[in-house]
């Protein structure tokens, strides 16, 4: 399951919200909060807010809905997609009795397309 794809696509999406151009300049994951929230690891402005903020600053005023502290996921937002993603693999691995190894990584591929993306879910996947 590709899940870093997911939080750098949602990640990207914020960051248009935001307001910051990630069209020609990828920085934009640098803006870091100085020890937020009054931990080591120095969360992206991209990744735990809900609005540009002034930096430096430790606190965003609003936070995003998919990362609470840069670390810890969601699981109300994202939730979802990630055992929707984890079900389909499955179905790769023991849904049709398939051994071909080439098959198997189609269907994963087109399993994280599906999930581990921004994509709208499609509605033959609720077919059954």
């Amino acid at each position: 399951m590709e899940f870093g794809n997911l939080m750098q696509v949602l990640m990207e999406e914020n960051a248009k919200v935001l307001g910051y151009d990630i069209s020609h300049n990828k920085t934009y994951w640098m803006d870091r909060l100085d020890q937020y929230p009054s931990t080591e690891f120095r969360g992206s402005v991209a990744h735990v807010c809900g609005e540009k903020v002034e930096l430096p600053s430790n606190h965003c005023t609003v936070q995003n809905g998919f990362s609470r502290d840069g670390i810890h996921i969601c699981m109300n937002a994202v939730g979802g997609r990630m055992f929707a993603a984890i079900g389909c693999l499955l179905d790769c691995v023991y849904g049709d009795g398939d051994d071909l190894l080439e098959r198997r990584q189609e269907c994963a591929a087109s399993c994280n397309h599906q999930f581990m993306s921004l994509e709208p879910i499609k509605e033959s996947m609720f077919s059954n």
